[in-house]
């Protein structure tokens, strides 16, 4: 017989093995990601989701039964968060949701071929005349008022390849969030990725297509935007909202990003009001994405920053932006309003045809490309081998050519390196590394676009203003004289690599000034110099493919283990050898299999 006691503890024994062995198979069955699949397509009842074949048919389906970590993959279609203006995907996030599968599902997924659309025109009143799978116009009379919310969420989100377009948020108040696409209140780690933001309209305050707002005593999250568009949000006759993109948050990384054709009050494309939270040093930046042809009634055409941010803005194109609706007498920063503390620094950036003003004739608009304002903001300032083209600004009598215009308020000393302007003084921070400017004793190459743009103006009234323009292709041809225009490396980080075309950049002696590196003619392949440093030759060279770099002592023996394969970038460094004194280098294609 097991005594009384000793029973009693064989019992605890047992129940505390069966409850660990129980929270194991929780905590087992909680780690276990799953896949949810999502087909418009799908007209079969009953599905569980978990399969191509039996997928749901809505994304509402799929948003009530993930969980924490999971993925959802969802087809081509047209997809509406419901029947009325207040209806939206509401969740709490720590999920990727994929689009761009075609119809049936499939392995890869492709956003431009198989059209992911989260809709706000849930009546389905808007026509789709091209066929492409997109409504076009819009918002519809209606509209969403926010396609999807997210609030508080539990981890990570990933939005990957799906289309947002006809959202139209409505506001309640002053300073009220829009979000018409994307609301995302305490919006936590977010990652926005080849996505499509088009025909988003808002009545309220704080971005058009996307609102991200995070708690500035919350510990930094971040906010990732790559590969995406936002196209056509806002309207021309009554832009509210700051930005088609609206962010509060502590930092923001920004990339390969297009914006085109956006209207705000302030900041047409991007707003951004940086948290300054306790114990770190926000950093953010813009890199390799394009602003064209955006448009705000007042300030920063392009984009406007706010409070406490370290900024460095690369290889990004501002082209045909425009600030000031008719008639506003306090305007300007065409290109981008800078009015926060912190860092600015901008590195091989292209601002061309960015205007300023709402009766260039009458009031004074300044920065037709940049303009720091803020009473007392500072922070260290930079330009670096940007280019400078035909950006506008007014005197308070007539228009007059000005790229960078600090306000008298505020703290900053901009400092001026290796910069192309065609029209107007740069003063020279280091005089080993001027400014290319008119003015200066030995004038510059002139500067040619593959395609510029003429600007127009219109009048109302008797107010007369500058037109935005997304037309243009800004890059250098193949024999522009700014090609290597210094030998200076500016581009220091490794996201800097490539131009804003995703194209690699320092074909030659240095990047190209300006956000678009040069390229080559078809065809071409040379050394254009060699230089001999220490115990290290450094080669510079010039392709418009990939090259194999032949080296040898003999200029009769070019054998084949001496070869260098497929190389884009310049220069190539290659140690010298005591014991061979002289060698000979010439360039070959790289055979394309």
């Amino acid at each position: 017989m097991i005594p009384p006691d000793t029973m009693l503890n064989l019992l605890h024994l047992a129940r505390c093995i069966l409850i660990s062995a129980t929270v194991c198979l929780s905590l087992l069955s909680t780690a276990r990601a799953e896949t949810y699949y999502v087909d418009a397509s799908n007209n079969q009842t009953g599905s569980d989701g978990l399969s191509w074949k039996n997928a749901f048919k809505t994304l509402q389906e799929a948003l009530t039964v993930y969980d924490r970590g999971d993925t959802i993959l969802m087809a081509k279609g047209v997809y509406h968060p419901g029947t009325t203006s207040a209806d939206t995907y509401l969740f709490r996030g720590a999920v990727t949701i994929q689009g761009g599968f075609p119809s049936g599902g499939g392995v890869s997924a492709d956003p431009l071929t198989h059209k992911t659309v989260l809709s706000g025109d849930y009546t389905e009143s808007l026509p789709d005349t091209n066929g492409d799978g997109v409504p076009d116009g819009g918002p519809a009379v209606n509209s969403s008022h926010h396609i999807m919310t997210l609030h508080e969420p539990a981890g990570p989100t990933v939005l990957d390849g799906l289309w947002f377009v006809s959202g139209h948020s409505q506001s309640g108040g002053f300073l009220e969030p829009g979000g018409s696409a994307i609301l995302a209140v305490d919006g936590g780690v977010l990652t926005l990725n080849r996505c499509y933001f088009y025909f988003n309209d808002t009545d309220a305050d704080l971005g058009t297509a996307v609102c991200y707002i995070n708690d500035p005593e919350a510990s930094p999250q971040a906010l990732e935007v790559s590969q995406c568009v936002f196209q056509q949000n806002g309207n021309n006759s009554t832009p509210y909202a700051y930005g088609a993109l609206y962010v509060e948050n502590h930092s923001l990384q920004l990339t390969d990003t297009l914006f085109v054709e956006n209207y705000s009050q302030y900041g047409g494309g991007l707003y951004f009001e940086g948290l300054d939270g306790p114990g770190f040093e926000p950093h953010s930046h813009i890199a390799r994405c394009q602003f064209k042809g955006n448009y705000a009634h007042r300030f920063g055409g392009a984009v406007y920053t706010f409070t406490k941010i370290n900024l460095e803005v690369v290889n990004t194109l501002f082209s045909g932006n425009h600030a000031g609706h008719y008639g506003f007498s306090n305007t300007g920063g065409g290109g981008v309003y800078i009015r926060h503390n912190g860092e600015a620094v901008f590195t091989n950036n292209t601002f061309a045809y960015n205007t300023c003003g709402g009766s260039i004739d009458k009031y004074p608009a300044y920065g037709g490309a940049v303009l720091f304002a803020g009473n007392g903001f500072s922070g260290t300032t930079t330009f670096s081998n940007n280019i400078f083209h035909q950006n506008w600004g007014a005197g308070g009598f007539s228009p007059l050519q000005m790229s960078v215009h600090v306000d008298g308020q505020t703290a900053r000393t901009p400092a001026f390196y290796s910069n192309y302007s065609d029209s107007e003084d740069l003063p020279n921070a280091d005089p080993a590394e001027p400014n290319f400017t008119p003015f200066q004793a030995d004038a510059p190459p002139t500067l040619t676009f593959q395609s510029p743009i003429n600007l127009t103006v219109s009048t109302v009234g008797d107010h007369t203003r500058f037109l935005k323009s997304s037309a243009g292709y800004l890059h250098l041809p193949p024999d522009s004289g700014l090609i290597d225009l210094t030998r200076k490396k500016y581009l220091v980080h490794p996201w800097d690599d490539e131009d804003a075309d995703g194209k690699l950049r320092s074909l030659g002696y240095a990047p190209d000034p300006g956000a678009f590196e040069a390229r080559p003619a078809p065809g071409t392949k040379k050394i254009i110099d060699i230089e001999y440093t220490g115990s290290q030759i450094r080669l510079y060279f010039l392709t418009d493919a990939p090259v194999d770099i032949h080296r040898s002592d003999d200029l009769q023996d070019w054998s084949s283990y001496n070869v260098i394969q497929n190389q884009s970038r310049s220069p190539i460094v290659f140690g010298i050898s005591s014991s061979v004194p002289m060698q000979y280098y010439r360039l070959s294609h790289t055979a394309q299999e």
